[in-house]
């Protein structure tokens, strides 16, 4: 039985080419470009959705306000504010600090530029689910001249062999490595080539420097941001406004604000931020996913409904010759899933159906 319902599918491939190619092509050429734009898009809204603690983690960027009443976005905060959120804040369960610090590495009398290199706490391997593929990271960043490498770092400087322990002049500081960090996900909104350990317990103001880290904290459970923002309103009145009247900046106030882990990669316009990605461009892209399939499938329906009366003449031949419903009702539930030809739920489809199963002719 299915041996003649694939003769006769194909016979009505071949004795309608043009119009085969046309709908099927059509179909199928709507379905591979909503499926590709899928990608993209699934793509763009996973990022940093591989750290296991994601729905835990925020980013603490500030908004300093002029003179000129401008606001002034800045995705790096103080020094100091991770500092204080890992003392007396029992929310929170660590605060750690990442400064961008790019790099000239010398191995073996050869020197390369690096881009993403960081400065960062000991303990920035228990916020990030960042993996080590050599080393241990409780104390890979804990030596204050360890230092550790990407895998892609790794192979670039000493081939095959192992890492660790090898030597590395870094911005003409020598460090050994002492972890190796397997290769982070493209879709990681911080990008990281190598690691260096910091001593930030040398800042003893909030504003003696220019706002170099960027800050994340980790909660204990999923945070309250309308609570944790008072907080960090009451930091910036507490430590920071007296230090700006102390330089004479009375008329400047910053303000923090909070950016979940899994919206940071949209949060555009901050200075000294990554690079972005752009959330309205996903939802356009999301849109006209959905249009492109809607014209496919109104266009298969429209021209499969166009030729109902002649596969209707078909069934009513068959009917004659002693075709039973059930037969008729498998042939073309077989061809649709076969040709991709016949579409249940469009009107021709109906037609054939009612044909088949109730009466000839169909009715109009």
């Amino acid at each position: 039985m299915i041996k003649s319902y694939l003769k006769i599918a194909w016979r009505n491939l071949i004795r309608h080419k043009s119009f085969s190619l046309i709908n099927i092509g059509g179909l199928s050429i709507g379905i591979a470009a909503c499926l590709l734009i899928s990608l993209y898009v699934n793509y763009e809204l996973s990022y940093d959705c591989y750290n296991v603690k994601k729905d835990r983690i925020i980013r603490i960027t500030n908004v300093m306000r002029t003179p000129e009443n401008d606001n002034v976005t800045i995705a790096l905060s103080p020094t100091l504010l991770a500092t204080t959120l890992n003392h007396g804040y029992p929310e929170v369960e660590t605060a750690v600090r990442l400064e961008p610090d790019a790099a000239v590495i010398k191995v073996n009398n050869q020197l390369f530029s690096e881009k993403f290199v960081y400065k960062a706490d000991a303990n920035v391997f228990d916020v990030f689910s960042w993996q080590l593929v050599e080393g241990n990271p409780k104390q890979a960043l804990a030596d204050p001249h360890g230092m550790v490498i990407t895998s892609a770092l790794a192979k670039k400087y000493f081939g095959d062999n192992p890492a660790l322990g090898k030597s590395i002049t870094c911005n003409k500081v020598l460090y050994r490595v002492s972890g190796v960090l397997a290769d982070l996900p493209e879709n990681s909104d911080l990008k990281v080539d190598a690691l260096l350990p910091a001593d930030f317990s040398k800042v003893t103001t909030w504003m003696s420097d220019d706002f170099s880290d960027y800050t994340f904290a980790l909660f204990r459970q999923r945070p309250d941001y309308r609570s944790f923002a008072q907080k960090l309103n009451a930091i910036s009145k507490n430590y920071i406004q007296p230090e700006l009247n102390k330089q004479g900046a009375t008329k400047y106030s910053l303000k923090f604000t909070i950016e979940p882990l899994q919206d940071v990669h949209f949060v555009d316009g901050n200075m000294g931020d990554t690079v972005k990605g752009d959330r309205q461009l996903v939802y356009i892209f999301s849109i006209l996913a959905i249009v492109i399939l809607v014209i496919a499938l109104l266009n298969y329906i429209n021209l499969s409904t166009a030729r109902a009366t002649e596969r209707a003449k078909e069934v009513g031949v068959r009917k004659v010759n002693g075709a039973v419903q059930s037969s008729l009702v498998r042939q073309f539930l077989f061809e649709s899933f076969f040709c991709d030809r016949y579409c249940i739920g469009n009107r021709y489809c109906i037609d054939v159906y009612y044909v088949a199963v109730f009466k000839w002719p169909a009715s109009n």
